[in-house]
């Protein structure tokens, strides 16, 4: 099928989007006249949709790897606040 080309197929969700694709694709080449044209629309989604997961994970994995860098965990980052802050709040907590 087309879209196999467009998008990679790792995580269950991505396989579960590629067949709903795949359905709709070919019920919009039986159907209308304009296929060739919805199908090209239908493709180029596809693709910004997987570049922006693309850089989503990118970005992701650079917080990761910033964070072991720093010997913190995720969890920290994600409420991510000054680092003269978070020092004073330690020190009261203990």
């Amino acid at each position: 099928m087309v879209f196999r080309d467009y998008l990679d197929i790792g995580a269950s969700h991505k396989v579960r989007r590629v067949k709903r694709l795949e359905h709709e694709h070919r019920y919009v080449r039986v159907t209308t006249v304009r296929s060739a044209m919805v199908r090209n629309a239908m493709v180029r989604n596809a693709m910004v949709r997987n570049a922006m997961v693309r850089n989503a994970m990118v970005r992701n994995a650079m917080v990761r790897n910033a964070m072991v860098r720093k010997n913190r965990s995720v969890s920290a980052v994600r409420c991510e606040e000054p680092e003269r802050e978070r020092r004073q709040v330690r020190r009261t907590g203990a």
